[in-house]
């Protein structure tokens, strides 16, 4: 359905960054709290109460209450996250009718996560839950040197640390009030499976 809207009806990347600050501005006037992303609480939803007491915990799905649960996915495409692995649905509903009337798991495709999606998971969790990564705490977590370890992704940061979104010291990196806007992008530089861009990316077309 997506696919009928024409590109040159859809905002350009300026308005919907504005649509989205009004967005924000007016659920703030109204009680409600950033969590962050698109995600926004009242007070005492659990969602904040879990970001006040260091608890909060994100998925594939959104940010959650819930840490070390295993999600499995029903219908076409869902995908589940058990242990160190995901796995997903077929994509077409006959196909997918056929395998539960065969008593077969409809699963198409699978992936099992290496000792460096694990890290990198924990890295962007926090960052995005707690605003902050503790160097050290990685370091002692996974043993490893996180500056000679994300060497890379630590380059990616300069543009990102020049706005002021983040803040990069040898003890940990910070996210500022403005950075929580644009959470997505700063997790991006930890993600080794996203094409780097050659260019300084378009902050508002990631919100």
């Amino acid at each position: 359905h997506q696919k009928l809207i024409s590109i040159d009806d859809l905002p350009e990347s300026d308005e919907k960054l504005s649509l989205f600050a009004n967005a924000t501005e007016t659920f703030l006037e109204h009680g409600y709290e950033y969590i962050g992303m698109d995600h926004f609480a009242k007070p005492q939803d659990e969602l904040c109460v879990a970001r006040a007491n260091g608890t909060l915990q994100r998925n594939f799905q959104g940010y959650s209450t819930k840490e070390g649960c295993d999600l499995i996915g029903m219908g076409m495409s869902a995908i589940s996250h058990a242990g160190n692995s995901f796995a997903q649905n077929v994509k077409s509903l006959p196909e997918y009718y056929e395998k539960l009337n065969t008593y077969t798991l409809p699963i198409v495709a699978g992936l099992a996560m290496s000792q460096d999606d694990i890290i990198r998971e924990y890295v962007i969790k926090h960052l995005m839950c707690d605003l902050r990564i503790d160097k050290s705490v990685v370091n002692e977590s996974f043993n490893i040197d996180f500056d000679t370890y994300f060497s890379t992704s630590i380059d990616a940061l300069d543009d990102l640390v020049s706005d002021e979104f983040l803040i990069n010291t040898p003890q940990a990196i910070e996210i500022t009030e403005t950075g929580r806007f644009f959470l997505r992008n700063i997790a991006m530089c930890f993600d080794k499976y996203l094409e780097k861009p050659s260019t300084k990316p378009v902050f508002s077309k990631t919100i």
